[in-house]
């Protein structure tokens, strides 16, 4: 088909399997991908069967196109949102890709537009301003953006190690920043981050003494879907909004807790009962870290009822895992209200972000999804 100028009609599709081919091309293109049209097939498979919401079917995805040629993509993921009081199916919006000769164009607005059009409720998390004014324009309503939080475990050799002039505006409190600078001009930095190291640590020490029938195992059982399900049953009655956050979502999202990888689980128990779970990513390359210059680890989910007893001690076995990575600090990426009060208990400092939430529902019955973000249990794995 072509359009009025003879050349080929470009239209916004939705994916099937007809479309593996072209799909495996454009992530050659994009991702530098390796994969064939039979392991993007396979993928598309997998895919369907790990649906939440529409068990078989492979999460949407659609595809500007011309002339047998993907010029963008945009994908979605599959979730179940908690609203307080009932499971509501939805969907992320992911991946808005678009060929670097196609960008600033109106493809993204029109992959974005369709899968809008197609989603009763859906959820994005996005960083850049473009991004943000496309997703308002298509009705989504901005939640604001997700606060973040930054637990020092060696203040010396943060203090000693973090990279300044490097920051970007709004990383650090104004406050932290002058200190820093303060300190590097006078040499006091590392002396006073090893004074201050030594009180914080005595003082989250004490903090967690009501968390003392809490703690760690060794090991997970066989059966961590029946735990981590339990969890979720107890502790979503605490955390306002939130994804499913059962045994079927978290071991889907990272594997299971006794493999290695990238993720790392923690548990904590009170006798046999699982009382709080966190996902934790080990410091990687200088690059990878958020705070220029130093080894930060990175709680990527977590899981607990946010006030009292268990909390604290999740938060006291996360402290220990990330000290065993030998990492400067700890970052995390919360929305919620309800567990300021045990991270500030714990030593974590408030940092402004730049992830802002978005929703939309226009679902035809109630209820529907709505703010304020600090309603929301969002973490740094959503998305």
């Amino acid at each position: 088909m072509t359009g009025s100028s003879g050349k080929p009609k470009l239209e916004i599709v939705a994916a099937t399997d007809a479309h593996a081919a072209e799909l495996a091309a454009f992530y050659a293109t994009v991702w530098d991908a390796e994969g064939s049209a039979a392991d993007v097939a396979a993928a598309r498979a997998a895919a369907a069967e790990r649906n939440l919401v529409d068990p078989g079917q492979a999460p949407p995805t659609f595809l500007a196109m011309q002339g047998g040629r993907v010029l963008g993509h945009v994908s979605t993921t599959s979730i179940r949102i908690w609203d307080g009081r009932t499971a509501l199916r939805a969907y992320w919006i992911r991946d808005l890709m678009v060929l670097p000769e196609y960008r600033n164009g109106p493809l993204g607005f029109g992959l974005l537009k369709e899968a809008a059009a197609h989603l009763e409720r859906s959820a994005v998390l996005t960083i850049v301003p473009a991004s943000r004014r496309l997703f308002g324009a298509l009705g989504y309503e901005d939640l604001g953006a997700i606060s973040h939080f930054l637990r020092p475990l060696a203040p010396g050799r943060l203090l000693s190690r973090l990279d300044v002039e490097r920051l970007d505006p709004g990383d650090l409190p104004r406050w932290i920043e002058g200190a820093l600078r303060f300190g590097r001009r006078t040499g006091l930095a590392s002396l006073a981050g090893a004074f201050g190291g030594v009180a914080l640590r005595a003082a989250t020490a004490a903090a967690r003494v009501s968390a003392m029938g809490v703690r760690e195992r060794e090991g997970w059982p066989s059966d961590p879907t029946t735990h981590l399900d339990r969890l979720w049953e107890t502790a979503r009655v605490s955390v306002g909004a939130s994804v499913v956050r059962d045994g079927a979502y978290l071991l889907q999202k990272y594997g299971f807790p006794s493999e290695g990888g990238d993720h790392h689980w923690v548990g904590v128990w009170k006798r046999d009962v699982l009382r709080g779970v966190a996902v934790i990513r080990p410091p990687g390359e200088e690059g990878d870290s958020p705070l220029p210059g130093i080894r930060v680890a990175t709680i990527e989910d977590i899981l607990v009822e946010p006030d009292g007893a268990a909390c604290l001690g999740l938060l006291g076995a996360v402290e220990r895992r990330a000290r065993s990575f030998d990492a400067d600090g700890i970052v995390a990426r919360m929305s919620s209200a309800r567990l300021r009060s045990s991270l500030r208990l714990q030593g974590y400092v408030r940092v402004s972000g730049n992830v802002h939430f978005f929703i939309r529902d226009v679902s035809p019955s109630e209820p529907r999804l709505r703010g304020p973000l600090t309603d929301w249990w969002l973490t740094r794995g959503d998305g």
